[in-house]
């Protein structure tokens, strides 16, 4: 028998702020999360690089949130979820496709372990920042979490 558990997302569009509630399946856990939308001129920004010393205080504030996602190990243990990896390859394989711009990271359901999330990679064409289209040909969902395969260094 499927569990409902209920997801609790809260956003602020500009500076109002609402709350909606969603039913999903086999989720363990609850989720607090904060969106801000972009305004019109930062959509069409990119993504800016971080150096690590920036970096590296922000992903040990998220350790730190009673919110931070959960992930179920083999033997059973909940403990946080710090990443995900993917192979450079896969990663290579999905730019190098025809005409894509960007890429995409979709949170779903793993297929190994319904409840724990993975992400599942793929390429988007957008040449002009404002949406585009995911390239549904080629996807990657197979990334390995963090813990159990981290970095030494993170």
């Amino acid at each position: 028998m499927i569990q409902e558990k209920h997801l609790f997302y809260k956003y602020a569009l500009f500076s109002s702020k609402r709350e909606v509630r969603f039913t999903q399946h086999n989720i363990t856990q609850l989720f607090m999360t904060t969106f801000r939308f972009k305004t019109e001129e930062e959509a069409k920004n990119y993504s800016a690089e971080i150096p690590w010393a920036l970096a590296e205080p922000l992903i040990t504030e998220y350790y730190l949130r009673p919110d931070a996602l959960k992930v179920a190990l083999p033997d059973g243990v909940v403990t946080i979820l710090k990443s995900y990896r993917f192979s450079a390859d896969d990663i290579r394989r999905l730019i190098d496709q025809d005409q894509v711009t960007d890429l995409t990271l979709m949170f779903a359901t793993s297929p190994t372990n319904p409840t724990n999330i993975t992400i599942i990679a793929g390429g988007i064409i957008d040449p002009d920042n404002t949406g585009g289209e995911l390239v549904k040909g080629l996807l990657y969902d197979y990334c390995e979490p963090c813990p159990t395969k981290c970095a030494t260094n993170m």
